[in-house]
């Protein structure tokens, strides 16, 4: 459920008008929206390669407490 960069529309002149703003956080919101009727449908799948390829750049398994 990817959202492609190129549905990412953004303001000519984002500084001035706040209409980039707006935008992301539309996105942002969309993308959750998607994110939890996919968890309470039960069609969320987890890529446990890529959270295990993260977890060991950012040294997790390296870390004593």
């Amino acid at each position: 459920m990817a959202i492609p960069p190129s549905s990412f529309p953004v303001s000519p002149n984002p500084a001035n008008d706040g209409t980039f703003r707006s935008t992301v956080d539309q996105v942002t919101s969309d993308r959750l929206q998607q994110l939890q009727q996919a968890v309470r449908d039960g069609t969320y799948e987890v890529n446990l390669e890529r959270i295990a390829q993260v977890m060991v750049e950012r040294g997790v398994f390296n870390e004593r407490d």
